[in-house]
């Protein structure tokens, strides 16, 4: 695919991508805007999973950008394409109702939230491990503690309405 025609189907879901790791609007776009600015062509024709790849380097962007993150998390260069699922962006147009998924992950701790946004971005725990350089055991654990953690406030917040 072509760079600019990457650019608008990518962009809204990627900036969505690194909120969900815990940047506010700016902070991402911020990051965004850098992490494609860095693959500009030519370089861009030499990156095998622009997706993924492009992922990653927002995510350095903003951990490099953002002074309150504590840890700094290395990721792999090239990781595979999520098979079939939806994007974060996918998710919360899908229900309006799970934009507060998103607000919730910034309350979470950083693996917890990390492992959460890669996943509803549409990968795998293999692939999860992967990018994070972690075991799937250590993917599995973190993914079932953010979902308790989330689940835990959704019926919180029923308990308290109703």
């Amino acid at each position: 695919m072509d760079f600019a025609d990457f650019y608008r189907e990518e962009r809204s879901a990627l900036v969505g991508f690194v909120i969900s790791h815990g940047a506010n609007l700016q902070e991402a776009s911020d990051a965004v805007q850098a992490a494609f600015a860095a693959v500009l062509p030519p370089r861009w024709e030499t990156i095998r999973e622009p997706r993924a790849y492009l992922r990653t380097a927002a995510l350095r962007e903003y951990y490099r950008s953002a002074p309150r993150v504590a840890a700094v998390v290395e990721f792999v260069e090239e990781a595979p394409e999520p098979a079939g699922r939806s994007t974060l962006l996918d998710f919360v147009e899908a229900d309006e109702g799970a934009r507060w998924v998103i607000s919730m992950l910034a309350t979470l701790p950083l693996k917890q939230r990390q492992v959460m946004a890669w996943y509803i971005d549409g990968y795998s725990y293999a692939e999860i491990a992967k990018m994070l350089r972690i075991p799937v055991t250590a993917v599995r654990k973190n993914f079932s503690r953010a979902r308790q953690a989330l689940e835990d406030y959704h019926f919180g917040q029923q308990r308290d309405a109703g």
